[in-house]
């Protein structure tokens, strides 16, 4: 089920398989377009926490290109609060392939991983293979 699509951009899903929330983006994304993608992800994860809970989410990074800091910033504050509280347990992210978008990624997760109110889970993946595998795990 698609959540957000700004064709060339950025893509959101649900995936019933794991299931778990699928953000895509295909290259840079526009603070705009950033924000809410993810708003439509977390949305979705709370609007559902009655009848199926969400509690696992798919960061497809690969294609991403560079992140604006205040874009992460964002992310950490206002998107990972608000998908905590309604049942999201577990972040996989797929590593981009531009050094400045996997930077961007690296210091998310560090935020994430510091902030001991809210305790993602958070990993890190080379391949959707290995991120579905761990997603799919109990």
């Amino acid at each position: 089920m698609i959540l957000f699509n700004k064709p060339d951009i950025v893509k959101v899903e649900f995936d019933e398989s794991i299931p778990c929330i699928v953000w895509r983006p295909t290259g840079f994304i526009p603070s705009e377009d950033f924000t809410n993608s993810f708003q439509a992800g977390v949305n979705f994860v709370r609007d559902n926490r009655k009848k199926q809970p969400i509690t696992k989410w798919l960061n497809d990074a690969r294609k991403l290109k560079g992140v604006n800091p205040a874009d992460i910033m964002w992310l950490d504050k206002n998107a990972n609060d608000p998908a905590y509280k309604p049942g999201l347990e577990r972040i996989a992210c797929i590593l981009p392939e531009d050094p400045f978008a996997r930077l961007s990624i690296r210091t998310y997760i560090f935020m994430t991983r510091k902030r001991r109110e809210i305790p993602l889970q958070i990993k890190t993946f080379e391949t959707i293979e290995e991120a579905r595998k761990w997603l799919s795990a109990p």
